[in-house]
């Protein structure tokens, strides 16, 4: 479930940096190499579209496909094109 986000640009800022340093970010440059990285990068703006639109259904539903399309690129499973 995405929550609702009513904060400020800072708050957001502040999540984004939490997130990623509890991430990890193993298999990162094999990802670049195959040239996928950018895409799976756009991914991000794409959420952040879909959060400030208000489309909760869409936004769940990216979040979920891009978390079980990177992680199996990164363990270098290759079963889910972005």
């Amino acid at each position: 479930m995405v929550a609702s986000c009513f904060c400020s640009s800072s708050e957001v800022v502040r999540i984004v940096q939490d997130l990623r340093n509890r991430s990890r970010l193993y298999g990162l440059e094999a990802v670049a190499r195959a040239g996928i990285l950018g895409r799976s990068a756009e991914e991000h703006s794409e959420m952040i579209d879909l959060a400030l639109s208000g489309d909760r259904e869409s936004l769940e539903a990216l979040v979920a496909r891009h978390i079980g399309h990177v992680r199996n690129l990164w363990a270098g499973v290759a079963d889910q094109p972005l």
